[in-house]
């Protein structure tokens, strides 16, 4: 199965998801055809979702979807109006992991968090203020404050003052021994009908885990993760839970690291960026009290950092204009 978006000439498809049927069926389930079209929304167009799903028909053009149909091992296009202007969702590898100091945001934000989930893991519901509870960050911190807003704007719809990444919004308490699976892409949240709930996906390697993040045992009942639902956050209606589309972006993630063709993988500047140097919060050396000092080379790397941005967003910038340059 492959999924293409549209584009202005019938050569010019980018490939963006690859996978056999079953596999993706897995995640789709009872959705079909329109887990597909939601994912293409996701990754063209989440603010707006103006494309439509289509399917190549036997005589070599393009059907539209109009209602879910079963997913089959066959191309699917997503189409967009010829008037739309859009740009594919960034990929976020999260190759680089750290550990949080017992002073800074990052540990004001893992504080708040547990206390606005009055220390309950939203998958398992155990809860114990001295339990093994992590807080799990939707959006690595290291994505830093300017791309965390760029996801509240494009996935929620976000219009207010900036916020920070390591607002409480952006983390979620979690087991330790599912924290892990979490924060490598390899369990996301799918929203369902109604919208308080989830329906919790694990896309690595472990497909028959439980929900306590550990292999099922014979003889053990405790539910498998995958397709477990999850009613609602551990304290409804706190103004600090995530917004739903902070999961959307995370689980598309999911779907990206699993299914994410290599095409979609070398566009130019497909990849966000993260912070590759010691931040507030980091504990690079293994201890839980950083010291806050500089390293030896810390003027030259964030030199380097700076320039690297620069870099990168005159890339961005002449993308931007070669693409409305060559919209009719």
């Amino acid at each position: 199965m492959t999924i293409l978006p549209a584009a202005a000439g019938p050569v010019q498809y980018i490939p963006l998801l690859q996978g056999e049927a079953v596999d993706i069926d897995r995640f789709a389930g009872a959705e079909q055809s329109d887990w597909i079209l939601s994912i293409a929304h996701d990754i063209c167009d989440p603010l707006l979702s103006r494309g439509v799903l289509c399917v190549q028909a036997p005589n070599n053009v393009w059907r539209h979807i109009r209602s879910p149909e079963p997913l089959t091992d066959t191309t699917y296009l997503y189409e967009l109006p010829s008037t739309a202007v859009v740009g594919l969702c960034k990929i976020s590898l999260r190759d680089n992991r750290s550990r949080t100091d017992t002073t800074g945001d990052a540990a004001d934000m893992r504080t708040a968090v547990l206390q606005r989930d009055a220390s309950t893991c939203w998958i398992t519901r155990a809860s114990d203020p001295t339990g093994p509870f992590l807080n799990s960050h939707i959006c690595p911190k290291r994505m830093g404050d300017a791309q965390a807003q760029h996801i509240l704007e494009t996935f929620c719809g976000y219009q207010g003052s900036n916020i920070s990444v390591f607002h409480p919004m952006f983390g979620i308490t979690l087991l330790r021994s599912l924290e892990v699976y979490f924060d490598s892409y390899d369990m996301g949240f799918r929203r369902m009908s109604p919208s308080h709930q989830y329906k919790v996906h694990a896309f690595g390697p472990e497909k028959l885990l439980s929900i306590a993040g550990m292999p099922q045992i014979p003889g053990y009942p405790i539910p498998p993760l995958h397709n477990y639902i999850v009613n609602n956050a551990p304290t409804p209606g706190h103004t600090d839970n995530p917004l739903p589309g902070l999961f959307r972006w995370h689980y598309l993630q999911c779907v990206l690291r699993q299914f994410a063709t290599h095409n979609y993988r070398r566009q130019p500047n497909v990849l966000y960026h993260e912070i590759s140097l010691p931040m507030e919060g980091d504990s690079d050396d293994g201890t839980d009290d950083g010291d806050g000092n500089d390293w030896p080379s810390a003027g030259w790397d964030r030199a380097r950092l700076a320039a690297s941005e620069a870099e990168a967003e005159r890339q961005r910038q002449s993308a931007v204009v070669s693409c409305c340059n060559e919209v009719p």
